[in-house]
């Protein structure tokens, strides 16, 4: 008997949509998969972001709930030999429980999700410095001013 160890209560599970029960569903957005991107549905089975993702992290519950989302970041450096080395990595962004982007997914390496109340995000940008900026996008902590930013917790973060 194989392990079981592996599936626990966050694990998500795929079912086809003629097995798929929306109205049990308590999320706001729904993710769905077509072909190798993630999408998001409501619960009238309406597609509201159209499926263009390639990785999501969080669930909208409340409409205080953002979901961070990522797009294919694609880019290459020349080599000796005349060719190119082409790589590929995420970039992430935020969507609101509308669908709507709150925070553009373009060079954002990594979004540190807000906790409790305060509605501030740690980024660290393709150039690896590190800024806060609130849900408007409003730069609260300039980007590069700390070398390393943990996520907030009870309004405070390390540097």
């Amino acid at each position: 008997m194989k392990d079981k160890s592996a599936i626990h209560k966050h694990t998500k599970v795929l079912v086809p949509a003629i097995d798929y029960n929306v109205n049990e569903d308590k999320r706001l957005l729904i993710p769905f998969t077509s072909g190798e991107h993630i999408g998001f549905m409501n619960h009238d089975m309406e597609i509201v972001v159209d499926p263009k993702y390639i990785m999501y992290y969080g669930d909208c519950y409340s409409e205080s709930d953002y979901i961070k989302v990522a797009v294919a970041h694609h880019y290459g450096y020349p080599r000796v030999n005349n060719n190119v080395s082409v790589y590929s990595r995420p970039v992430f962004g935020l969507i609101n429980y509308q669908g709507k982007i709150m925070i553009e997914p373009k060079n954002y390496r990594l979004i540190f999700s807000k906790k409790g109340n305060v509605m501030l995000f740690t980024i660290q940008r393709e150039d690896y410095s590190y800024g806060v900026i609130n849900i408007k996008g409003e730069e609260i902590i300039p980007f590069g001013k700390y070398h390393w930013i943990d996520g907030f917790y009870r309004g405070f973060a390390r540097v």
